[in-house]
């Protein structure tokens, strides 16, 4: 059978990982490591190092996880061997007789563990990398469920199936199935919309995608922006209603002076790691994720025998089932009978003691809503802020969206709740215990950068948005600002983040840098 190889070179702040598998020498003082993985003829491959074989008392998870996980994946689903007749594995690495052997060489330059998509384009990454040795784009199965190269849906199915590699689950598309590894994922439930932008990136721009399946996605802005809720989740709303009704597209086209400053506060949010890979990060996220399935669940079960409902596999799937069983655009009855079905649901869960239904329906009601302001009011509000360049309302849209982040999907630590609000100007709206964002109404105002005070020093400079993201529980922060202030932006929020979390260990390894918009993955 097959053999791979991962040499990687670990980020500052990964040794822990580098146990039985470092080498003897390191780049730059960053330990390398490597795994080999032995995939055999017909089945997934056993590899004494198996991260996630417990057989031999062996619980502990590291960054092996990752190469393991998607090669007996790949293996499993399409056969890692060459699918075209041009291919010779000899030439690409060294022949062990039979299979052959790959090499695959990694590095990064970013900080690790920091919600900044590391995993997801480590599991891209080695698609991209196989497939360009083995041609598994070319297989039958491939081209059966994911599609052709070339056509329309074929890159969106792809990220798909790349985000069920890294969660473990099956890909399924209409008939065809692509099944999950008896080893599962990497630990964690996410979906795929990081690979989504690794894939499809482009530079100086952004994209609003659908996910379940992945698709591009576009808003009716006169039917969001008219719509009586908005008062219930944004600040300022009177200010958003003053723009022409108009429809926001896929592509969303960053202004060239607009530029992103990433705050990584130096909690790491390590997906895998640790006692059979559960990690603070992990079970936290994982919480998140069970929740939202829970909520869909208790939704669906009261759907008797309605096709239309029983045809529906997710929350987003049954809110586009709602709004056109409506035949109404206006999502506040949608919101609100979706809710009251949840609520409905709970009250007859079996697993639920009757004592619990009251708290845990709260809890699920909670995650649904949050779900749907996100996802159906404040990106496209966000995205459409962007087009059309209207910087005096992001800010109200991504700061309603922050503050469920923190209030409502409970995803944020201390550091990442308060380094968006402090970016914007409202740290005072921070509450430490309990967590929270406190609302801040009024109508917002920017003004133009102001010149240097009488004692010649810079005036306090404000984030147009600014906003936790990723998966939470540590990680990073963006704050969106004028390109000829970003330096100086990034120096005082540093500086300010530095002196108000000094005490404790985070700040130490926290990175603050300037960024745009990327290309997605491409061959060098």
């Amino acid at each position: 059978g097959m053999k791979v190889t991962i040499v990687s070179v670990l980020p500052l702040g990964m040794e822990h990982h580098a146990t039985t598998t470092a080498a003897l020498y390191k780049v730059e003082g960053r330990p390398v490591v490597y795994h080999t993985i032995h995939v055999k003829d017909g089945k997934n491959g056993k590899d004494k190092n198996d991260p996630k074989d417990t057989s031999e008392g062996n619980n502990t998870v590291d960054w092996t996880i990752y190469p393991t996980a998607v090669i007996h994946r790949l293996h499993q689903n399409f056969g890692l061997f060459p699918h075209s007749d041009g291919v010779n594995i000899s030439s690409n690495g060294s022949s062990d007789g039979d299979g052959g052997h790959i090499f695959i060489a990694l590095s990064s330059n970013l900080p690790p563990a920091s919600g900044l998509s590391t995993s997801s384009a480590f599991v891209t990454g080695l698609f991209l990398v196989l497939d360009s040795h083995l041609c598994l784009k070319k297989s039958n199965p491939y081209r059966s469920a994911i599609g052709e190269v070339g056509d329309d849906d074929t890159i969106y199915n792809l990220s798909t199936y790349l985000g069920n590699v890294e969660n473990g689950r099956d890909y399924i598309n209409g008939s065809a199935i692509l099944k999950g590894t008896v080893q599962g994922g990497v630990g964690t439930f996410g979906g795929s919309e990081d690979h989504a932008a690794i894939l499809m990136g482009r530079k100086h721009e952004m994209r609003l995608l659908s996910f379940c399946p992945t698709r591009p996605a576009c808003f009716d802005m006169d039917s969001i922006i008219n719509e009586a809720m908005l008062s219930d989740i944004i600040d300022d709303e009177d200010n958003l209603k003053q723009l022409a009704p108009s429809t926001q597209e896929s592509y969303v086209r960053l202004s060239p002076d607009l530029t992103f400053v990433i705050a990584y506060s130096g909690a790491k949010a390590e997906k895998a790691g640790g006692a059979d890979g559960a990690t603070e990060a992990s079970i936290g996220y994982n919480s998140a994720s069970e929740l939202a399935r829970k909520a869909f669940d208790a939704y669906y079960s009261m759907g008797g025998d309605n096709e239309g409902v029983s045809a529906t596999q997710t929350l987003a799937d049954a809110i586009r089932w709602e709004r056109n069983a409506s035949n109404s655009n206006n999502g506040h009855p949608i919101k609100e009978r979706i809710s009251n079905r949840i609520k409905s649901g709970v009250s007859v869960m079996k697993e639920v003691a009757p004592s619990d239904r009251e708290e845990y329906s709260t809890a699920l009601v909670q995650r649904f809503r949050q779900f749907y302001d996100e996802t159906e009011y404040l990106v496209p509000l966000a995205a459409h802020a962007i087009s059309s360049q209207r910087y005096d309302w992001i800010g109200p849209v991504v700061d309603a969206s922050h503050r469920g982040a923190v209030n409502a999907l409970k995803n944020q630590i201390g550091e990442t709740a308060w380094l968006p609000l402090w970016a914007r100007g409202k740290e005072e709206c921070f509450s430490a215990t309990p967590l929270s964002v406190v609302r801040q109404k009024g109508v917002e105002t920017m003004s133009p950068p102001k010149p240097l005070n009488a004692t010649n020093q810079p005036s306090r400079i404000k984030a147009l948005a600014a906003s936790a993201f990723g998966a939470g529980f540590g990680g990073s922060c963006w704050a969106l600002v004028y390109r000829h202030q970003a330096q100086e932006f990034a120096e005082q929020w540093q500086n300010a983040y530095e002196a108000k979390f000094l005490a404790k260990k985070n700040s130490n390894s926290a990175q603050f840098f300037i960024t745009d918009p990327g290309p997605g993955a491409f061959c060098v």
